[in-house]
């Protein structure tokens, strides 16, 4: 209600004057005398001097001009949205048709398109994309990322079959132990499946990503695309983008940190990307423990012995395993990358502080000659590109 009644007032200030404004312009001033008459009036009052009416003249709506609130937004900015909006819903289409490939799903490559998207969506501006493209783009690159990570391979404790055995152990009558598979029962280790999920190497992330990128390529290219840094714009747009803009495109496109390719995890060595390592409990053997061997005396009772079958129970730490968490990446199967501390970015150049411009050393950033024109070197602008990074804002280690 506060508000509400705020918003009235103002609307009644900016009318009262508004009709002060429109009052004042109606005033006439004695030629003569420079007395003011009342509106209307052929005579001055005070003087009696005929007075000018030429600025008597109706003042209605039309001639009153007030200043919208809204920005103005010019035909080349209007075309430059819709051509944004347009490359990104193309890299979307890209990015399904790619997931969807009757040949073989490919995230790498459907990463690379939503990345170009995310690219275009920084120098788009807020107001240039729909949300759900925005939120299709964004969900999109976190599903890539997961499906490539990840990768399933046969499980080693029942080689794929997804059942174990069931052994029951027996004592023989040398005093020795022999064993015999009693039945199958669902391997503990895969629930059944046959497969678990692993991590995937870096090595062979590099690799799918860099094949992932040249697929993207060949398909941009097929669009009528080109290459500006590590993004694919259309010609029309890429020639009107100026310094900043250019610099953020190529910032938000950039190569990622170089040794956990953008993930912000390495691999880890004590588990093999698994998340587990083999259970060291004692007398736990294959994830079960063996019952202790009973002392015989005669050999009537070594006889009567070797005939009882014995049960192996499941080890409590591993619950019939064989396996625990990895203590080093504690069950992730990964550690955080040392060289970009998880952030899976490089870090950031020193000389434009992570801009990717610096100021023009031509016109010290001016933007004008000695002549007061358009500096030739930035056209204007005062900033270039950073000649460190590329424009990517970026270090080069």
């Amino acid at each position: 209600m506060t508000t509400h009644f705020s918003r009235r007032i103002i609307a009644f200030v900016s009318v009262f004057v508004l009709a002060l404004a429109l009052y004042a312009q109606q005033i006439i001033v004695c030629p003569k005398c420079s007395y003011e008459a009342a509106p209307g009036a052929k005579f001055c009052t005070h003087c009696g001097a005929a007075l000018d009416l030429t600025r008597e003249a109706d003042v209605t709506e039309e001639s009153v001009k007030v200043e919208s609130t809204n920005p103005v937004v010019s035909d080349s900015q209007s075309v430059a949205a819709a051509a944004f909006a347009t490359m990104v819903s193309e890299d979307i289409q890209t990015a399904v048709d790619f997931m969807n490939s009757k040949a073989e799903a490919d995230p790498a490559a459907a990463l690379a398109a939503l990345n170009n998207a995310r690219g275009i969506l920084a120098l788009a501006g807020k107001n240039a994309i729909p949300e759900t493209d925005k939120l299709t783009v964004m969900n999109g690159i976190v599903a890539a990322k997961e499906a490539i990570i990840k990768t399933r391979i046969a499980c080693p404790k029942c080689n794929g079959k997804g059942q174990e055995d069931v052994l029951h152990e027996f004592s023989t009558l040398g005093g020795g132990t022999g064993s015999m598979i009693s039945s199958k029962r669902s391997c503990s280790r895969c629930d059944g499946r046959g497969w678990i999920v692993k991590r995937r190497k870096t090595t062979e992330i590099k690799s799918l990503l860099g094949s992932g990128r040249q697929q993207y390529a060949d398909k941009a290219l097929v669009m009528g695309r080109i290459k500006i840094g590590n993004a694919w714009l259309n010609p029309e747009v890429a020639s009107h983008l100026k310094v900043k803009e250019l610099a953020t495109l190529k910032h938000f496109t950039a190569d990622p940190c170089l040794a956990c390719a953008g993930f912000g995890k390495t691999d880890c060595k004590a588990c093999d990307n698994t998340g587990f390592v083999a259970c060291t409990a004692p007398n736990c053997v294959k994830g079960f423990i063996r019952p202790p061997k009973i002392a015989t005396g005669n050999q009537k009772e070594k006889r009567l012995e070797s005939m009882q079958l014995s049960n192996p129970t499941p080890c409590p730490e591993c619950k019939g395993t064989a396996l625990v968490i990895c203590t080093d990446c504690a069950g992730t199967a990964s550690i955080t990358c040392t060289s970009c501390n998880g952030s899976g970015e490089r870090s950031i150049c020193n000389k434009c502080k992570g801009d990717g411009f610096i100021p023009c050393h031509s016109c010290k950033g001016t933007g004008k000659d000695k002549q007061g024109q358009p500096c030739p070197l930035c056209s204007g602008e005062g900033v270039v590109l950073c000649t460190t990074c590329g424009g990517d804002g970026y270090g080069r280690k």
